[in-house]
């Protein structure tokens, strides 16, 4: 997955787990988006039973010129 900035100016993020699951995991969770550029989120799962795995995720940016 990539996060885009469609504007030249940088942008700071954070993921939040808001509910976890032992075998999802996203990285890196903090990072900055620099313009007109994408960034790489990897969200990897790694089943360790044979059951349904759920888990969210909250998405913060920082705000330009704030």
């Amino acid at each position: 997955m990539f996060i885009e900035s469609n504007c030249p100016v940088s942008f700071e993020y954070e993921i939040r787990e808001v509910k976890a699951h032992p075998d999802i995991k996203v990285t890196p969770m903090v990072g900055d988006i620099l313009g007109n550029t994408k960034t790489e989120i990897q969200f990897t799962y790694n089943p360790a039973t044979f059951t349904t795995a759920d888990a969210e995720f909250e998405i913060r940016t920082s705000e330009f010129d704030f």
